[in-house]
């Protein structure tokens, strides 16, 4: 009744009258059920509406209610007996904690990362992770939960130790631990995160699990890399770069600029305390204000540098800086540049000249080609007036224009220049599938650009007619209308691999936008608006004020250039021009004189003037304009530029004070100068020369000087100055110089070749300086026997002095302790060469013949001592020159190198004995790898069958280095066998080749063999182990490139197999190292290469014992190739 909200007053009562509320429930009819059948019900948290209270106030209320029917003896119902439970507060708790699940659930779906729980000890088995997960790392939680990956798999491999380390140490220090590290994602991309994990003890404290929470900081990691990056760029620029505060107090000033301004630090420093002070009151009042006026300025000042007192002249670049939120200026920064080098001024000047000469000769002949095309009758003539200057402008030899049919969809040739009728057949109708350098634009529409025809896997089909063409690199550039449609194809082609200029480029668009229109604009059929849109779409696009005059000379157009440089200025176009200040005082009324008498004559006007910008500056201009004919030949407009030519003129009036200066100093230095031209003819002396030497210009230049050269002097002198000319190489020599009066001097002479921005040679210019009192000093020096006994003695080698016959003269102390000498002078006029037996004998008369030649002698050899012990030693001979740069005498020195002998022996059996041992258990070991590698394979355990599969690739690799240390022991030992036999060369480099592809999977092997079948004498196996060992290597040490490159050629005599990669290339001293056993070549890019230096070593080795050679090829960083070549069967 409490639940119900009822009295006792009910008793008795029908229960639908006494609790009216729940007949419409379901619970009147479930007792009519119950009663009818005798079955009973059972309601479990069934939801009930009642007035729990009797206030009127309907409340819901959850019941575990029972109906059982009471019966009589005979089994009739008699009646019903019902028991109900409240379980409101046990219904409502359960369903807030759903609630709060949920809600639970929700947020951990939506926070900015992953939530995790995983066991505790590695690999960290994942029991739980929320759905971030799958935007972090692109797997699915489910894919962490059911082990198909695991978390510590996706770990940056270099992170991994840290990650590991710290959360060990967050166990055991029972703390909260957070970890920065990088993850690989399912794309492979790689991500940096920031991990925020706990872990949860038993009773025993022991960590049952760990929580946590990932997010994805790799946007703000590379903020702060990118942030050190700058800071580091910063640092180690050669530019003064500093900030201070707005007040002028010094805040930063990187080590480049405190370096400018012998500052060691920036304590207590004001900005204008580097500058020069006669410069303070400028910055003080015009510079400094004018960044809180502008915000920016660029002036040339004096700074200085406190150490040593000089001004520094920079190019001071000051910036405010100012607060992103309120706009208010919170620093000051400056980056300067240091001009003071008169060399670089000198340097920039010139590239500037010809820099603008080069852009003004393009003009020239875009405006001369605009001229031409304005005057074409037909689409077909214009077309061949744009090819004709494109292979003029960027130095093509050939090329040709195709025009798109949309009917046929294909390219067809219009106009061609240098092509034969093979080729003209053969690209006659380009289509998108044909895979040459148009089609390739056409479908892309973009340019294409084939370097080497060679070398374009794509473009293999098409070799044949190339070859047959003559031309090696194309480009291929589309002729797109205004809205981007194809309308044709502009190609040039080349004879030699070649990729054009960035300039060329840029020239190129322009023609091909100049086709492009001419061809959208005679397909229109509107005569006039073609020319109108041509020029001015040419006019709005150059560089250069553009201006359009009637034939009475009224300027009728400027094209935007003019505007963006008077300024607002109206009312220039007719004669307006000549009221406006525009041009200079003092070239207007010439320039009115050119202009008029053009207008009268007809002729092409052109003239320098200065115009003036709209900040009031003057700059200097090349205005010129051409006259426009009707059929009739009568004038109907002039078509104009105004060239801004400033910077030249300022830089040809630089140069001409920089060669004024030139001359003036070097007239006053102490030495003498000289300059010539490409073909050694001298074109320069300086007046030190003819004061010295007492000759004229008329006598001294060309080459009159060398009449000053000593007799003995003469031929040496000519022979070294014209050689290096030749060379083109810098060169330096003594020689005797006669002055005035007649006497001769020791002079050091020294020159450099000159080149300039194209690389052609220019010349030399150099320098001559006495040295007769220091050639006199040395030539004492070296007669003093004193000075000679003393450094001969000095030795710890055995040091002996020989003639030119190799005649033993003296030997030094340490050399008679080595070799037990009491006498020294009975082994005078012993010969050196009957010291040394058998093979060694060879080695040192090879050694002392290089020394008589000038070059230095090497050589390793076995010789008994007086006492008859057996020695090994290192022996160099090397020539003594005496005057005249001639060979006089020869030296050995031989350095006891016995016990370091028998070192290498006992490496050497070493690894004999190591190599053999470990060959065995290897074996077994790859067996019973195989053999369980099986078995998971057949009981369709893939994870376990990978790792057999992984460790079966590292088995491999032992394998073979033992098996490189056994053919090193085989050599060393001379037990390498060889089973020669007759073999087809070329079905064994096949073979190679296709079985190193397989495993080669980002490189294509590209086999240029010689046409020929090519018979070889030699063991098969081993040749072909010298082949597979060139290409791994190639690719190995190319990671970055996509090819190599096989090529064999045959002689007469012999076979020569190459093998060329593109990767990091090696340096001269690796050439003559790279064969060596266990040489590995080292700096940066190749630590990350495993490997014991045996391959190529064992390569020459197998190369030599088939009387072959191996060589290598290589610059550094341009890839290596690596030959090697075999004696062809006579």
């Amino acid at each position: 009744m409490r639940l119900v909200g009822q009295g006792r007053d009910i008793i008795g009562k029908p229960v639908a009258e006494a609790l009216p509320e729940i007949k419409n429930q379901g619970f009147i009819e479930l007792l009519d059920c119950v009663y009818s059948t005798g079955e009973p019900y059972i309601g479990n948290e069934t939801l009930l509406r009642v007035d729990k209270h009797g206030n009127g106030i309907m409340q819901d209320v959850y019941v575990n209610f029972i109906y059982q029917p009471l019966k009589n003896a005979k089994g009739e119902v008699t009646g019903i007996f019902a028991q109900g439970v409240d379980v409101t507060e046990t219904v409502k708790a359960r369903l807030q904690i759903q609630e709060n699940e949920q809600f639970l659930n929700r947020l951990v779906s939506n926070l900015p990362g992953s939530v995790y729980r995983c066991e505790p000890e590695s690999p960290w088995k994942t029991t739980y992770m929320s759905e971030g997960a799958y935007e972090l790392t692109g797997y699915r939680p489910d894919e962490f939960t059911s082990d198909e990956v695991r978390w510590i798999s996706i770990i940056y491999p270099e992170d991994l130790d840290y990650v590991i380390s710290r959360t060990k140490e967050g166990i055991t220090n029972r703390e909260i631990f957070t970890l920065t590290y990088r993850i690989v994602t399912k794309s492979g991309a790689l991500k940096w995160v920031w991990d925020r994990g706990v872990a949860t003890y038993n009773e025993n404290g022991e960590a049952v699990f760990i929580e946590g929470f990932t997010t994805d900081i790799t946007e703000r990691k590379t903020a702060e890399i990118e942030k050190q990056k700058l800071v580091a760029i910063i640092d180690a620029t050669t530019d003064f770069v500093g900030l201070s505060t707005v007040d002028g107090d010094a805040m930063y000033i990187n080590p480049a600029g405190l370096k400018i301004l012998g500052w060691e630090n920036i304590e207590n420093q004001k900005i204008l305390d580097c500058i020069y002070p006669e410069d303070r009151a400028l910055a003080r009042d015009v510079l400094l204000p004018s960044l809180f006026e502008k915000g920016h300025f660029r002036h040339e000042i004096r700074f200085l540098n406190e150490k040593t007192g000089d001004p520094v002249w920079m190019i001071w670049n000051g910036t405010s800086v100012r607060d992103p939120d309120t706009g208010k200026i919170i620093a000051l920064a400056a980056i300067c540049s240091d001009i003071s080098g008169l060399r670089e001024a000198k340097l920039a000047l010139e590239i500037s000249e010809k820099r603008l000469k080069k852009e003004l000769d393009g003009m020239k002949q875009l405006h001369k080609l605009v001229s031409r095309l304005l005057a074409c009758p037909d689409l077909q003539t214009a077309l061949n007036e744009v090819l004709s200057a494109t292979l003029q402008i960027v130095g093509a030899n050939m090329g040709n224009i195709q025009l798109y049919d949309e009917q046929d969809q294909c390219l067809k040739i219009v106009a061609h220049i240098g092509f034969n009728d093979d080729f003209l057949e053969y690209f006659g109708e380009v289509t998108f599938g044909d895979d040459s350098a148009c089609s390739m634009a056409m479908k892309r529409l973009t340019r294409e650009i084939i370097e080497d025809v060679h070398l374009a896997p794509s473009f293999k089909k098409h070799l044949k007619i190339a070859e047959s063409a003559g031309y090696r690199a194309v480009q291929s550039t589309p002729l797109l209308s205004r809205k981007g449609q194809l309308l044709g194809m502009l190609s040039t082609h080349y004879r030699q691999p070649c990729r054009p200029s960035e300039r060329e480029l840029r020239i190129l668009d322009l023609y091909a936008r100049q086709a492009a229109d001419f061809i959208e604009l005679f397909r229109s059929g509107e005569a006039l608006r073609k020319s109108e849109l041509r020029f001015k779409t040419y006019a709005e696009a150059m560089p250069q004020m553009a201006f359009v005059a009637d034939a009475q000379g009224n300027i009728i157009y400027y094209n935007q250039r003019w505007y963006d440089y008077v300024g607002k200025m109206e009312g220039t176009e007719g004669w307006g021009w000549v009221d406006k200040p525009i041009h200079h005082p003092d070239d207007l009324q010439l320039t009115l004189h050119r202009w008029q008498e053009s207008l009268h004559t007809g002729k092409p006007y052109e003239m320098e003037y200065r115009l003036c910008r709209h900040d009031g500056e003057y700059r200097w201009h090349l205005g010129r304009a051409v006259p426009m004919h009707d059929s009739f030949g009568n004038i109907e407009m002039w078509l104009g530029t105004n060239t801004d030519i400033h910077a030249q003129k300022q830089a040809v009036d630089a140069l001409r004070k920089s060669e004024e200066y030139y001359k003036t100093m070097t007239d006053n230095t102490p030495v003498i100068t000289w300059i010539t031209r490409p073909d050694g003819h001298c074109s320069y002396l300086n007046k030190q020369w003819y004061e010295y030497s007492g000759q004229t210009p008329a006598t001294g230049l060309g080459f009159g000087w060398l009449e000053v050269v000593h007799p003995d002097d003469y031929e040496r002198t000519k022979y070294i100055f014209l050689d290096a000319g030749k060379k083109k190489i810098p060169f330096s020599m003594e020689y005797r110089l006669r002055q005035k009066d007649g006497r001769y001097k020791w002079h050091l002479v020294t020159g450099l070749p000159k080149f300039d921005d194209q690389k052609k040679f220019e010349g030399h210019i150099g320098a001559v300086i006495d040295i007769h009192e220091r050639k006199m000093m040395e030539e004492k020096l070296q007669e003093s026997e004193e000075f000679s006994r003393t450094l001969f003695e000095s030795s710890p080698d055995s040091v002996k002095a020989l003639d030119m016959d190799g005649r033993l003269l003296s030997i030094n102390t340490r050399g008679k302790e080595m070799f037990l000498i009491d006498d020294p002078d009975g082994y005078k006029g012993v010969h050196w060469l009957d010291l040394w037996k058998g093979d060694y004998f060879a080695e040192a008369l090879k050694a002392i013949t290089k020394a008589q030649t000038g070059e230095v002698g090497h050589f390793r050899g076995i010789r008994e001592n007086p006492k008859g012990e057996q020695r090994w030693w290192d022996v160099l001979v090397a020539p003594v020159y005496g005057p005249g740069e001639k060979v006089e005498r020869l030296v050995s020195v031989s350095r006891d190198i016995t016990k370091l002998k028998e070192l290498e022996q006992q490496k050497d059996d070493f690894i004999g004995i190591a190599s053999h041992e470990l060959k065995t258990p290897v074996t077994s070991i790859k067996a019973y790898t195989q053999v369980l590698h099986s078995k998971f394979d057949q009981a369709n355990d893939r994870q376990s069958a990978d790792m057999l599969g992984k460790m079966d690739i590292q088995i491999n690799k032992l394998t073979g280095l033992i098996s490189d240390l056994l053919d090193v022991t085989k050599i060393e030992q001379g037990k390498m066998i060889f089973r020669k036999e007759h073999f087809e060369f070329h079905e064994l480099v096949e073979e190679i080749v296709e079985e190193v592809q397989r495993t080669a999977c980002n490189h294509e092997i590209i086999t240029e063999l010689a046409e020929s079948k090519i018979v070889a004498y030699g063991d098969r196996d081993r040749i072909g182990q010298v082949i597979t060992n060139y290409l791994t290597n190639a690719i190995k040490y190319s990671p970055r490139a996509d090819k190599v490159v096989l090529s064999t050629s045959a002689g007469i005599r012999e076979l020569v197999l190459s093998v060329r990669d593109f990767g990091l290339g090696l340096t001269r001293e690796d050439h003559e190292k790279v064969f060596e056993r266990f040489y590995r070549v080292g700096g940066k890019g190749y630590e990350t290469y495993p490997g014991l230096g045996l391959g190529l070593y064992i390569s020459s080795e197998i190369i030599k014992r088939h009387q072959g050679q191996v060589s290598v090829e290589s610059r550094k960083g341009e890839g290596a190739t690596f030959y090697f070549s075999l004696p062809l069967p006579q």
